[in-house]
C-alpha cells in the first residue's frame, strides 16, 4: 500500500508566512539600530580625525587652523580681484592625507577667478574650484543620505556646485540675529573686544567667520579648560546653504542656536519638510544639526568626542561654546 504525504494546509501556510512576518518586523529595528550605531561610530571617528589635525596644525603653527576673507566684494559671484580667503577645512587638509589636493590650492584667487580653469563650473586640475569639488570622506558623516553625493548646489555666497561638509567649527554664544540673539548685557556676549553680539566676525569661541579681518587663536586664548570647550560638531548640508567647505562662510556655526533646533521660516508640523524649506534661514540655522537620532557629536578642544543630547540645557550648551567665559561646566 503507498503511504499518503500530507502537505501543508491553506491554514498551516498562512500561520507560518504570519510568523515570518512577525520576526521580520522585530528584527528590522534592530538591524537599522545596528547601521546607525555603526554610522555614528564612524561619524566620531571622523570628528576624533578631524581635531587632531587642528592639534597638528596648531603644533606646527603655534594657532588653531585660520578661517578667514578679505578683500572687495566678498559676497559676490566673482568678488573683487583682492579677495584673498580661506577655511579652517582647507588649511587641515595636509593633517588629514590630503597633501596633494592641498598642494593644488591658489590663495590669491577665489573659485571663481582662478585662471588655471576659467569655466569654473566645469574646472580642470590643478585649479581652486577643482579642490572645491572634491569630496572628502572625513568631512562627511556617514547618517547624511541626502547631500546629493557631496556635492551640492545653492550654496551661499557662490553660485556653482560645491563639496560639502556635515562639520563647523564652533564659533561661541553670541548671536544677534534672528530668533535666537545672545546680545548685551548677557554675560554670553562678552568677548575679548568687548559685550558684542557679532557672533560671526567678533565670536567668543575658538573659531572665527572673519569677514575682512583674521583673528589668530592660540592655545592659551583657551582659559576655559580644553576639556571643558566645544571644538567641532555636526552640520546638516541640506539644511543650511552655509555649508561648504573650501569657503571661509561655510565651516563654522553658532551654540546661540538651540542644538537641532525647528525650522524657524514656517511650521507645519513637519520639521523635515520645514527645515528643507528654511535652508536659507541663515540667522536661524547657522548652527549645529545632526541627522543621528537624539542629538549630535561634538569634539572638545582636547580632541575627545562627546554625543551633545539635543534636550541639554541651552544656557550650558552655549557656555560650553565660549573659550573664556569663566564658567565652571561640564558635557552632562
Amino acid at each position: 500500500m503507498k503511504s499518503r504525504v500530507r502537505g501543508f494546509t491553506l491554514v498551516e501556510l498562512l500561520v507560518v508566512i504570519a510568523i515570518i512576518g512577525i520576526l521580520i518586523a522585530l528584527l528590522l529595528p534592530a538591524v537599522q539600530a545596528a547601521r546607525e550605531a555603526a554610522r555614528r561610530s564612524q561619524c566620531t571617528n571622523n570628528l576624533r580625525q578631524l581635531a587632531l589635525a587642528c592639534h597638528n596644525y596648531l603644533d606646527r603653527s603655534k594657532c588653531f587652523p585660520l578661517n578667514y576673507g578679505v578683500g572687495s566684494n566678498m559676497w559676490s559671484t566673482p568678488p573683487g580681484t583682492d579677495y584673498r580667503a580661506t577655511s579652517w577645512m582647507t588649511q587641515i587638509l595636509p593633517f588629514i592625507e590630503q597633501q596633494p589636493l592641498y598642494n593644488m590650492i591658489d590663495f590669491s584667487y577665489d573659485v571663481t577667478l582662478d585662471p588655471r580653469s576659467p569655466n569654473y563650473t566645469q574646472p580642470t586640475a590643478p585649479s581652486n574650484p577643482y579642490v572645491a569639488q572634491r569630496v572628502i570622506s572625513t568631512f562627511i558623516c556617514p547618517s547624511d543620505g541626502e547631500n546629493q553625493g557631496g556635492v551640492m548646489g545653492s550654496r551661499a555666497n557662490r553660485s556653482g556646485n560645491w563639496a560639502v561638509n556635515n562639520y563647523k567649527g564652533v564659533l561661541g554664544a553670541n548671536w544677534q540675529w534672528g530668533n535666537f540673539q545672545v546680545v548685551p548685557p548677557s554675560p554670553l556676549a562678552n568677548t575679548e573686544w568687548g559685550a558684542s553680539g557679532h557672533g560671526l566676525d567678533y565670536p567668543n569661541g575658538l573659531f572665527c567667520r572673519c569677514a575682512g579681518r583674521v583673528v589668530i587663536r592660540t592655545a592659551a586664548s583657551v582659559t576655559d579648560g580644553f576639556s571643558n570647550t566645544l571644538m567641532l560638531g555636526e552640520a546638516v548640508p541640506r539644511w543650511c546653504t552655509h555649508t561648504w567647505w573650501f569657503h571661509f562662510n561655510g565651516v563654522t556655526a553658532t551654540c546661540a542656536i538651540p542644538l537641532n533646533a525647528p525650522a524657524q521660516c514656517q511650521n507645519t508640523g513637519n520639521r523635515k519638510a520645514d527645515l528643507d524649506a528654511c535652508w536659507g534661514d541663515w540667522p536661524n540655522n547657522y548652527s549645529f544639526m545632526s541627522r543621528h537620532p537624539g542629538g549630535a557629536n561634538f569634539a572638545l578642544v582636547d580632541a575627545s568626542v562627546r554625543f551633545v543630547s539635543d534636550t541639554i540645557d541651552l544656557t550650558l550648551y552655549r557656555q560650553l561654546a565660549t573659550i573664556a567665559g569663566g564658567e565652571s561646566v561640564t558635557i552632562p
